[in-house]
């Protein structure tokens, strides 16, 4: 609830602690009179069951490396859709409301597919297609397939097509229909032909898919198209063939591989890859790990590079599998590469072995796991503050060891709510959906409210949740709810320039209803948004979220907290609670690699100290990095959002690891942190140290008023603003959310000018220093 007055609303304020990537131009969504994709959850549900059942396999793996589990229960954020169009050794078409796959993606001008009838041709309009290729005709191959398009001559300038290659997980090109289609009116169709070299068509897919179809135009930011340019593509017919069909079968011999974790001397889960002399992921066998990804369950996943830089992987083909410390797979005569992770705390196992035909015998490879540091016998515990996975009472097992395979200790399994649906369930909230093991923990929590209109929120760690749409839009209400269960509360996708969380979070914090932002995702370091509420003194912390499926691997980014007295019977142990409770203090390191320590006249992030006379500050800093990982390229000292000392290698052999010693002479408010680079794609950031004036402000004096004017502006803004379905992530389920908007507005509005307020009275309060 706010506070009655301002003066006890400043108080709170010192006392704080704080997608995709082309969204943010979607256009007016037109939904088709015919076929589309909105329609009711049991509508959805029994498309997402109309798929096969890959279960069988000649060699004791599993028959797709994605296959679809069968499992009635998985819900279908993606909004799949199975169309009505199919054609010769095509089992199925699919399309999505939010499709990805092998690389590619369909955001922009997302429209829901259309029949159309030309030249007594059967057709179909979209911006997305997924092909799901008969078994019978192609599977687990490695051969030329030539595709023939028949496409109408309107539509897009261009065609990208994406599918299931050998070596590779993001195999996709684009092809310009511009010349193609010189000379043709706008009714007419053309045969367009593909060749898609070293085709393996082993299910991948989204929907269990082996190759898809979209359009350039649909991958790109709004800010790049003209008014009137078109995003879909007409398909009436497509020819698939075989030039030269490869059947040879080759024997097998059964290779038990078992990680071993050289510090305990047991069996430890991992990530795994193998692949063979031609750079191919092997078949996933019955052994690897299940793993709920969207609407299915799957065996193979892959490390995504959709925007450069990407997390560093030992080899050109992505893909990967879990392992839970044993794993058994038949493989065929040759050498193989194996690579087994754990997280940046571990060194990267790489191993190379030769199967030899002949007699099967059943050979044991043990690998083992070296770790480069134990952060928690420093007090550090990792954690993913965002991920979404379907959980199940019996899904423990499997998703246990997926987490310890990535080595995260706190893993938030958060649900996701859009105004009609609650995606990703969790079995149960509070105490009874919170479950550890060792120092592995799972902790729910959920996404919601979400709207690009202004923001996603995360709260952590909750008891209960709450979606009551005609209260959607008022985000501090579902803020205070889950504070009064002590749950932590922020916004996630912070600086991505996509869903409006600068409005989101120039309306939520004067309030004392934000915990931190989540500012590391996706391979990005996005600090401007936090720099800036940390410059009005908001003690706001920094967290690291995956936001798996929707971008990375769980822990591929993470939030590290330091946890005092953590050892039990001289070991490291973990307390959730005091993991939560370090977090919302800043006591925090997001990474995803360097390992920062910061010290400032001996205290550490999330300290408050107060500025009393002009004894310089004694700044002491050190980053370190996995060599297997990265390097590193600097080390800088911030200060109110400005770097004061930036510290470089200072010799070429001398890049795992910086110091720094630094003495600040200063009598102003304001905080100081530590933010590191890799060489390549690493970066980390501390969370801040407070230094307060003796007003108890640790606002930076000469950014405040500059801050406070842009947080002015974005409640102009936002006040000023229309709700737009088509930027929503799930427009297919929301379509009430312009009604439920103009009906809220009058309570928001009232929110807004309560916030404007805030900043009138902090401005009073915040004087340049002199």
């Amino acid at each position: 609830m706010a506070p009655t007055s301002w003066k006890s609303l400043l108080g709170r304020l010192n006392r704080l602690p704080f997608f995709l990537l082309f969204i943010a131009g979607l256009s007016h969504v037109e939904l088709q009179a015919h076929d589309t994709i909105a329609g009711s959850r049991h509508h959805f549900d029994n498309h997402s069951n109309n798929t096969k059942d890959n279960t069988k396999d000649n060699n004791k793996t599993s028959k797709s490396d994605s296959s679809i589990s069968g499992d009635s229960n998985l819900d279908n954020p993606r909004g799949i859709k199975t169309l009505n169009w199919t054609r010769e050794s095509i089992n199925r078409v699919l399309t999505a409301g939010y499709p990805e796959s092998f690389g590619t993606f369909a955001f922009t001008r997302r429209q829901n597919p259309e029949y159309q009838s030309i030249n007594g041709n059967n057709c179909v309009k979209a911006n997305y297609l997924a092909f799901d290729i008969d078994d019978n005709f192609a599977f687990d191959i490695d051969e030329k397939i030539q595709l023939k398009l028949l496409v109408k001559s309107s539509n897009s300038n261009s065609l990208v097509y994406g599918y299931d290659r050998h070596g590779r997980a993001d195999a996709n090109a684009t092809v310009s229909l511009d010349n193609t289609r010189e000379n043709l009116n706008d009714n007419q169709l053309f045969w367009l032909s593909l060749d898609l070299d070293r085709a393996r068509f082993i299910n991948r897919g989204i929907g269990g898919t082996d190759f898809v179809l979209t359009t350039l135009e649909t991958m790109l930011p709004l800010a790049e198209l003209g008014p009137k340019t078109q995003t879909t593509f007409t398909l009436c017919d497509i020819k698939i063939t075989r030039p030269q069909p490869n059947q040879t079968q080759t024997s097998r011999q059964t290779i038990t591989f078992k990680f071993i974790d050289h510090n305990t001397d047991s069996k430890t889960p991992v990530r795994l890859g193998i692949y063979n002399s031609r750079g191919s992921s092997v078949l996933a066998s019955e052994s690897a790990v299940p793993i709920k990804y969207y609407e299915r369950e799957v065996k193979h996943l892959n490390l995504k590079s959709y925007f450069a830089p990407y997390q560093y992987w030992p080899h050109a083909n992505r893909y990967f599998v879990y392992s839970d410390g044993e794993y058994q797979v038949e493989l065929s005569a040759g050498t193989y590469t194996i690579i087994a992770t754990k997280g940046p705390e571990y060194k990267i196992a790489q191993k190379e072995i030769t199967v030899s035909a002949g007699k099967p015998i059943n050979q044991i490879v043990e690998i083992d796991m070296k770790r480069w540091i134990n952060l928690p016998e420093k007090g550090w515990f990792s954690g993913d503050v965002h991920i979404h996975m379907q959980r199940g009472q019996k899904d423990h097992r499997s998703i246990f060891s997926i987490l310890k395979a990535e080595d995260i200790h706190v893993s938030n399994l958060l649900e996701m709510t859009n105004t009609e649906q609650t995606h990703f369930r969790q079995f149960a909230m509070g105490e009874k959906g919170k479950i550890q093991i060792d120092n592995n923990a799972i902790v729910p929590g959920t996404e919601g409210p979400r709207t690009a209109h202004r923001g996603h929120i995360l709260a952590l760690n909750v008891a209960n949740t709450l979606l009551a749409s005609e209260q959607y839009f008022l985000y501090h209400k579902y803020l205070a709810f889950y504070q009064q269960q002590n749950a932590l509360t922020g916004y996630a996708h912070v600086g991505s320039g996509e869903f409006n969380a600068a409005w989101g979070l120039a309306l939520d914090a004067p309030f004392g209803l934000v915990d931190f932002v989540e500012i590391m995702q996706a391979n990005r370091l996005r600090t401007k948004l936090w720099y800036e509420l940390l410059n009005l003194g908001f003690r706001i912390s920094p967290a690291a979220g995956s936001d798996f499926p929707y971008f990375d691997q769980p822990g591929a980014v993470r939030s590290y907290v330091k946890i005092e007295n953590t050892t039990e019977k001289s070991k490291p142990f973990l307390s959730t609670q005091k993991w939560f409770d370090g977090l919302k203090r800043g006591r925090t390191l997001i990474t995803n690699g360097p390992f920062i320590q910061l010290s400032v006249n001996n205290n550490e992030p999330g300290s408050i100290l107060e500025i009393t006379d002009q004894s310089p500050l004694k700044i002491e800093g050190k980053v370190s990095i996995n060599s297997d990982f990265d390097s590193i390229d600097r080390l800088e000292l911030i200060r109110c959002g400005k770097v004061i000392k930036t510290i470089t290698p200072d010799t070429a052999d001398n890049k795992t690891q910086l110091s720094l010693n630094y003495q600040l002479s200063t009598r102003d408010s304001g905080w100081i942190a530590l933010r590191a680079y890799g060489k390549n794609y690493t970066f980390a950031h501390t969370g801040a140290v407070y230094l307060k004036n003796h007003s108890a402000l640790s606002a930076c004096k000469n950014q405040a008023s500059a801050t406070i004017a842009t947080m002015m502006t974005r409640l102009d803004q936002m006040e000023n603003s229309t709700v737009s379905l088509s930027k929503e992530l799930e427009f297919w389920e929301s379509e009430k959310i312009k009604n439920l908007y103009s009906q809220q507005l009058p309570l928001l509005k009232k929110r807004i000018n309560m916030a404007r307020d805030f900043y009138r009275h902090l401005q009073s309060q915040i004087k340049p220093p002199l």
